[in-house]
């Protein structure tokens, strides 16, 4: 039996009629989330581990990117995930941004890259690529003098 007044108010009959079907439509979802993958590796000059330092990936596209330091066996682990597509890697040493700044500014320094020709050391003039893919990925390399 239908109450008198949704016969008499057309308006408001359709106002309850689309208040039950606008949460049934929901909002739309959201957008499906883009293929990542994690990224370890090792970084070696002449098959000998580079045993301090950090690795840096950036997106040839912008915006990605992430960083490990290296264990002192050369092996690398950044963490969490990366958006897949292809990166210049270069490295730099850890040092300066990491922690406070001490009273003994010389001891600020980073510690530099003994043995690592400078190309790898600036994400313009690095010759290390990587691909990411969707899952696990490991890219070791072998640095030329």
């Amino acid at each position: 039996m239908i109450p008198k007044m949704f016969v008499t108010f057309p308006s408001l009959r359709m106002c309850v009629l689309l208040g039950l079907l606008f949460p049934m439509t929901g909002c739309g979802g959201s957008a499906p989330e883009a293929p990542t993958g994690t990224v370890s590796g090792t970084i070696t000059i002449k098959e000998s581990p580079l045993t301090a330092g950090r690795v840096n990936f950036v997106a040839s596209t912008g915006g990605a990117s992430g960083f490990a330091d290296l264990a002192s066996d050369g092996t690398y682990s950044i963490p969490g995930r990366l958006p897949v597509g292809d990166y210049s890697v270069y490295l730099s040493p850890v040092g300066l941004g990491d922690a406070p700044p001490s009273e003994n500014p010389a001891q600020d320094k980073p510690t530099p890259l003994e043995g690592v020709d400078k190309k790898y050391l600036d994400p313009a003039t690095t010759d290390l690529k990587a691909s990411v893919q969707a899952g696990k990925n490991s890219f070791p390399f072998d640095l030329q003098p």
